[in-house]
């Protein structure tokens, strides 16, 4: 009987740690939805904010932003520097008539 008492004990903690486990990796899950959709948050934050920099030509918002070997590529394929992107943004700002106007840019959510 003592034997199988302590086979019963075994068991018995052996389940309780596979409850633990369990239990643990359900909270790192949860944790790591978290985390995600944090960062989901953050990244769509900064986002809007280029976006809104952008429009209203604040050089200074992407002077901080933008990396220094930045480089986008625009939709006719072309490649424009960083320098030149805020260049064009900066002549947003000061009311150059050839660029984009704020008023006809539309946005969709």
């Amino acid at each position: 009987m003592d034997e199988q008492v302590r086979c019963s004990d075994k068991i018995d903690l052996c389940l309780r740690s596979a409850r633990v486990v369990l239990l643990m990796s359900g909270c790192a899950h949860q944790s790591g939805q978290a985390d995600a959709a944090q960062t989901e948050k953050e990244l769509r934050t900064l986002q809007d904010e280029w976006a809104v920099a952008r429009i209203k030509g604040d050089v200074d918002f992407l002077e901080r932003f933008y990396a220094q070997d930045l480089r986008l590529q625009v939709m006719d394929g072309s490649v424009v520097e960083r320098k030149d992107d805020i260049a064009m943004f900066d002549r947003i700002r000061r009311g150059d008539q050839d660029t984009i106007k704020p008023e006809s840019i539309r946005t969709w959510t």
